[in-house]
């Protein structure tokens, strides 16, 4: 059974709902660059309270669908009940422990954001997200390396978040440094050769502006895409 180490409910469903509005534009940037597009079949690893999720089901219209998986049943919850203000109809949200996941080929696109980061075995569920797209599809990763928090000038409450979020990660068997071994965890997961981007995010409003190191890793299978950013793998 995975742990996560961050407060789940209402409470930890607002944090998600900040953490998606901070992200957006990085990650509706990776998902034109991979291709995600109208009539996809999708799937949001860890989807939370479904921000991501709500976004990629607008992508996908006309046609397509998405699947977002947590084991929050109250995030959850509250994101069904978002769905009628979302304005989509082509989605679902199920109940589910990602380490007993496993749908090999029924999907176009998988998909996580900061998960990884709280497994104990990345590489396995990066295993089974390949399985679980057809030749064609793709899956993508964004995570971040806690190594490159910083704060100038210093601030005590970002230092306490900065040394003691990635103490309890790895108490939990988390990785607060994972984004630097995604390259290396897709390789052993049998992915050869993926993109990997990496992007820094730089804060300067409020009262804890901070930069975050958030590699971003994508891989994808179809035959002729994108040959500049990954290798083709062919059916066969």
């Amino acid at each position: 059974m995975e742990r996560y180490v961050l407060r789940g409910g209402q409470p930890g469903y607002e944090r998600l709902r900040l953490l998606a509005r901070v992200h957006r534009p990085n990650t509706a940037e990776l998902f034109r660059i991979v291709g995600v597009r109208p009539g996809l079949r999708c799937l949001d690893l860890g989807c939370g309270g479904g921000e991501v999720t709500f976004d990629l089901a607008r992508i996908v219209e006309p046609g397509g669908s998405v699947i977002g998986i947590d084991m929050d049943e109250d995030k959850l919850a509250l994101a069904r009940l978002a769905i009628p203000g979302q304005g989509v109809t082509n989605i679902e949200f199920r109940s589910r422990n990602v380490a007993d996941w496993d749908e090999p080929g029924r999907y176009d696109f998988a998909y996580c954001r900061f998960l990884l980061q709280h497994l104990a075995d990345p590489v396995g569920l990066l295993r089974r997200m390949w399985a679980s797209v057809r030749v064609g599809g793709v899956i993508a990763v964004e995570d971040a390396d806690f190594d490159g928090l910083f704060c100038e000038p210093d601030n005590s409450g970002f230092a306490f978040y900065a040394a003691m979020y990635p103490r309890v990660c790895a108490l939990y068997s988390g990785d607060p440094a994972i984004g630097r071994k995604l390259y290396r965890y897709f390789g052993e997961a049998g992915i050869t050769e993926p993109d990997l981007r990496l992007r820094q995010r730089v804060g300067t409003a409020g009262r804890q502006p901070h930069r975050l190191r958030e590699p971003t890793r994508h891989r994808d299978r179809r035959s002729a895409h994108l040959p500049s950013l990954v290798t083709p793998k062919l059916a066969g």
